[in-house]
């Protein structure tokens, strides 16, 4: 009574301190923003309010960058739907959940706006367009589901962060589980992109084996045509990809893509770029990738130089490409094996050789591509 908890954390009549490395995780996370810009005013409904109890009372009722939030124990019985997708307390403040989510190198914290409830059995339901993830930055999935979750986590990083989702209603629990587990043993469950198509998987680790990605001028960002065909259960599938080390992907031509000297186009890092496309072919998918040598950035239409193109695929099925010596050799007919080939010639839209390795040159007699 005299003196409080005060140098007594633990002792019986007072709470312990709060486990060290969700203080710190919080801290940071305040402190970077994660209830700045809430839909006020808030009340934040804890899923386990005795994790958060330390000598003083509640630790959240005094963190700093959490000033006017108010922050209580369970889902109050007087919650009600207060106007659109938002439910409130009983004096009218919109109501969030927090939870701590136990992932793999420790406690994460998941932010969410509740926009239903069945009061039952206390399930709720948020919205992912309202929903933040904080912890530290190689551990801390990337949640940005509504535009195919582009980017990296930053590997091995455990400077903490705050991501921001995107996407639709889900409810809490399901939610939590993903940030937990992943998508691990769930291909295809929706919040999980399911594992790509197997015969581009299997074309492409082929070709990277055989050396697709090596020998380009460094360093490098490959742009993809369709970012979400390379989606799989733990992110960008080519970004580990054996034979890609140091290459950077990115799912569209970078805004701020400039010429950089020569015939040469970069990123803002000044790095080279070169283009990535899978082509349906007739036996199956091939990839095409080349240096990007002029873009048009009203329509961004791309531009790439024969000579340093190269497409993989199986041996039957991929055309040769050596343009500028008149194509030698033949193609080994029939065959499955994949092969990278090598193409030589003077610069050429990349919907133009596209067209062609699809297609070939039937129906084209004289086109500059074909004899």
């Amino acid at each position: 009574v005299a003196d409080g908890c005060s140098g007594r954390p633990g002792w019986w009549l007072c709470s312990p301190p709060i486990d060290e490395e969700l203080r710190d995780v919080t801290v940071a996370a305040a402190g970077l923003g994660l209830f700045e810009g809430l839909i006020e005013p808030v009340t934040v409904v804890l899923g386990e309010i005795e994790r958060w109890q330390d000598l003083d009372g509640l630790f959240l009722d005094s963190l700093d960058g959490a000033e006017g939030v108010r922050f209580v124990g369970g889902l109050p019985e007087d919650a009600v739907g207060c106007g659109g997708p938002f439910w409130c307390d009983a004096d009218g403040r919109l109501l969030y959940a927090l939870r701590v989510v136990e992932h793999r190198e420790g406690p994460m914290l998941l932010l969410g706006l509740v926009v239903d409830v069945d009061t039952e059995s206390n399930q709720i339901v948020v919205v992912l367009d309202h929903v933040r993830l904080a912890g530290p930055a190689g551990d801390t999935p990337l949640c940005d589901f509504a535009s195919g979750m582009p980017g990296i986590q930053e590997a091995g990083s455990s400077e903490v962060v705050v991501r921001d989702c995107s996407g639709a209603p889900a409810g809490l629990d399901v939610v939590t589980s993903w940030v937990a587990d992943g998508c691990s043993g769930r291909p295809g469950w929706w919040l999980c992109s399911p594992p790509i198509d197997e015969e581009l998987r299997d074309v492409t680790v082929a070709a990277a084996g055989l050396g697709l990605f090596e020998g380009l001028i460094e360093p490098v960002t490959v742009v993809l045509g369709e970012i979400e065909r390379w989606q799989d259960l733990d992110g960008l599938f080519l970004d580990s990809l054996d034979g890609a080390e140091g290459v950077r992907f990115v799912g569209g031509l970078p805004e701020d893509a400039v010429g950089c000297g020569g015939p040469f186009w970069c990123d803002a890092d000044g790095r080279l770029l070169y283009a990535l496309r899978v082509v349906e072919h007739r036996e199956g998918p091939m990839l095409l990738l080349g240096l990007v040598v002029d873009v048009d950035t009203e329509s961004n239409q791309i531009v790439v130089v024969l000579d340093h193109v190269r497409l993989a695929g199986p041996a039957g099925d991929t055309p040769l490409c050596d343009f500028a010596s008149g194509m030698p050799g033949i193609q080994e007919a029939g065959s499955s094996e994949v092969v990278v080939r090598d193409c030589s010639g003077a610069p050429a839209g990349l919907d133009v050789v596209t067209s062609w390795v699809a297609d070939g040159c039937s129906g084209r007699p004289g086109w500059w591509l074909c004899p």
